[in-house]
């Protein structure tokens, strides 16, 4: 294999530090073993890289002294050595554009001299810190390569654990994007590794160039083969190894073993210490099994290497962990790890090795972590399974030689010296875009009423959007597409009285319905359409009902997000139709209400048996005169509801199913041409596309006079 000549930019790794420092180093060695490697690191930690004598090609030094002692200075008597304060990543922002610059301007002579065939930068590990190396080189003459990269977790819903470890900061977080050669960085950069399926989703947009390798990584030397035979009968030793903070959950790990301990069919030996070991040693006494766990404390990492080769299980119900170098420990060590399904735990463990327990909620997960080491306990078979096969993985997956065999195949396809390898995550996340919504949405919401949160937001759609429009439409004019159906009444009566609205044009329905927080006027052009339909009838008795309340239940279809207002579209036909009864009706429970002329109900709009009680509600007997169908947005729901609803319209009333998608448009021709306008004689519909984009689309049904 050709050697490559790799400059790594990596300004404080060093052998003799922990966590990421050690992690970046070993992995730099590791890559000088197969390449000649330039190391570039600052002055703090020219000594331990030395004394280390890893075979690099060449060590080079960046002296920044006082800009050196104001971090250290700070590191001690600000964040007073909290490592783990977000706040000092963001405090590190300048100093690490600071030592680029001056490593560039070091060595920049050097890399147009052709000297180094590619750029690779390992520290800062973190993905908000960005790189002038990738601006520096966007024209050449190397390739510039960033990663592994990682962070970005999200606090779990529903964990105190994580609750109780977030911090302020941390809704700034996205702004990096935003902050001077951020952007660059990864557009400019040839390739991105990502250490995290977390990390690979919020980059997914390069995903061309994007490849996972882990963060961590073992020594060859931890890699041994297992001697020991588990005797039938004999006590499972487990094991914790991990500070004691809210994070890292040990709780829910002595919650889960209870049944083990208190049967005298475990031991639990907790290695580590923190703020949360008082309470934890409380907990264990609450719970009966104080005889049965030791609290070790800390102690040397060999100590902890030997306990983990004579432990049966490593229980790590961490609720945010990026790397967890200790995972890889316990594999190789013959540990059967058990693990949140949650970064970097989750990206590493696989059936074949060990157990990952999804995050739902406190309860659920101890109760399936307990399932868990009950079997564990019971069948020797499968655990000695579990314990040789994820050492074998250990051995020929997670070493560092492995990484840097991995990193390797990414910096020759960069250099068009190999194919493109096939490193992808192992899980395939999606996120959303981030966008200004989501950058200033959780800050508002923080620290402002709903009811100003409310305000702003329609006053900026009011700048941002309704009086632009106001003035545009003057000059501009759009018709919806439609396509009429039925003959009951003349067949184009109802189509045309919807070619004639403008769909661009604001109405007073969309200051409405935006003021209370409905998205009818804001990201649909429905309001013209309900303004033409509906502009006679404001001043009726009407009955008036919806299906979809807007459910801020993340955890089911169609929601609203957890910023959403349910109710926000009733409210609005209330202020719209003074003298109407207003219900409505949705599959979350949660959000049912009832004010002065509202009235809300439960309904699945996928149960014909639902809807069927729905409609036989003592407060709908007597029928209604407008339906609107804003609920699940397939075509499944759509028909169930519309089939058993068209006979609850009363005479001339109106049903609109809103949102349909594109996917299943030849289908719903289809049935309105051959099934619907039979089968409902007396009906006209009318199909309504409104623009070429999304399912800005409507279907609307009109009831002809008996």
């Amino acid at each position: 294999m050709n050697r490559l000549r790799i400059l790594v930019l990596a300004p404080d790794s060093s052998p003799e530090k922990v966590s990421i420092p050690y992690v970046t180093y070993s992995h730099a060695a590791a890559l000088a073993q197969l390449h000649d490697v330039t190391l570039v690191v600052q002055s703090s930690v020219e000594d331990p890289v030395r004394r280390a004598k890893a075979p690099f090609r060449s060590i080079e030094v960046v002296r920044m002294p006082w800009l050196e002692r104001i971090h250290a200075w700070s590191l001690r008597c600000i964040f007073r050595y909290n490592f783990t304060s977000q706040a000092l990543t963001a405090f590190g922002y300048p100093f690490a554009l600071i030592f680029e610059w001056r490593a560039w301007r070091q060595l920049r002579r050097r890399i147009f001299a052709g000297e180094f065939d590619v750029v690779l930068r390992i520290v800062p590990m973190t993905a908000v810190l960005p790189s002038p190396f990738a601006f520096f080189l966007r024209k050449g003459p190397i390739p510039f390569v960033i990663g592994p990269i990682n962070g970005g977790l999200p606090y779990v819903q529903g964990f105190s654990q994580a609750s109780n470890e977030k911090q302020w900061i941390s809704n700034f977080r996205n702004l990096y994007r935003f902050l001077p050669f951020a952007r660059s960085t990864y557009r400019n950069a040839a390739a991105i590794i990502a250490a995290s399926s977390q990390t690979c989703a919020e980059f997914a947009v390069y995903r061309d160039k994007l490849f996972f390798v882990p963060e961590p990584g073992i020594g060859r030397s931890l890699c041994s083969d297992d001697t020991r035979t588990a005797e039938p009968g004999a006590k499972l030793e487990l094991i914790f190894v991990g500070g004691l903070i809210p994070c890292k959950a040990c709780d829910l790990a002595l919650r889960a073993a209870v049944p083990l301990l208190r049967n005298d069919l475990g031991r639990f030996s907790i290695l580590g210490d923190g703020p949360e070991r008082s309470r934890l040693e409380q907990l264990a006494k609450s719970l009966g099994i104080e005889k049965a766990v030791s609290f070790c404390g800390w102690v040397s990492h060999s100590e902890a290497l030997g306990r983990l080769r004579s432990a049966d299980v490593m229980v790590f119900p961490s609720v945010r962990d990026f790397g967890a170098g200790v995972v890889f420990e316990a594999l190789a060590a013959g540990a059967v790890p058990v693990v949140a399904d949650f970064g970097g735990p989750g990206d590493i463990v696989n059936p074949e090795v060990g157990y990952k327990v999804p995050l739902t909620n406190e309860s659920e997960f101890v109760s399936q972590m307990e399932t868990i080491l009950t079997e564990l306990a019971g069948n020797r078979q499968l655990l000695n399974r579990l314990r040789e096969q994820g050492m074998s993985y250990a051995r020929e997956c997670l070493t560092w030689d492995a990484k840097a065999q991995s990193t390797t195949r990414v910096l020759n396809w960069v250099v068009r010296r190999g194919p493109k390898p096939d490193l992808p995550p192992p899980k395939l996340l999606h996120l959303e875009p981030v966008t200004m919504k989501h950058l200033f949405h959780p800050l508002l919401h923080r620290i402002l009423s709903p009811r100003m949160v409310q305000l702003i937001r329609f006053w900026w759609w009011c700048l941002s959007s309704y009086f632009p429009r106001l003035i545009t439409t003057r000059f501009t004019k759009r018709a919806p597409q439609v396509r009429g159906f039925g003959t009951a009444l003349t067949p184009s009566h109802l189509a045309k009285q919807i070619q004639n609205v403008n769909a661009l044009a604001p109405t007073k329905m969309c200051r409405v319905m935006t003021k209370y927080g409905s998205d009818k006027g804001r990201l649909n052009n429905y309001t013209p359409v309900y303004s033409a339909l509906f502009k006679e009838r404001c001043d009726q008795p009407l009955r008036v009902f919806e299906l979809g309340l807007g459910s801020n239940n993340p955890d089911l279809p169609s929601n609203m997000g957890v910023f959403g207002a349910p109710g926000a579209s009733l409210r609005g036909w209330r202020q719209l139709f003074p003298h109407a009864l207003v219900y409505g009706a949705d599959i979350d429970r949660g959000i049912l209400f009832q004010e002065d002329r509202i009235k809300t109900f439960y309904c699945d709009q996928l149960d014909r048996s639902s809807i069927r009680e729905l409609w036989s509600h003592p407060d709908l007997q007597d029928g209604v005169d407008i339906i609107i169908e804003d609920g699940l947005h397939t075509f499944e729901a759509n028909i169930t509801f519309l089939e058993e609803s068209l006979n609850r319209l009363r005479p001339g009333g109106i049903y609109v199913a809103e949102d349909i998608t594109w996917n299943h448009i030849d289908e719903w021709f289809d049935r309105l041409e051959t099934t619907y306008s039979k089968q409902f004689p007396k009906y006209e519909f009318a199909f309504v596309v409104l623009q070429d984009r999304g399912c800005n689309n409507m279907l609307i049904v009109r009831r002809g006079a008996d």
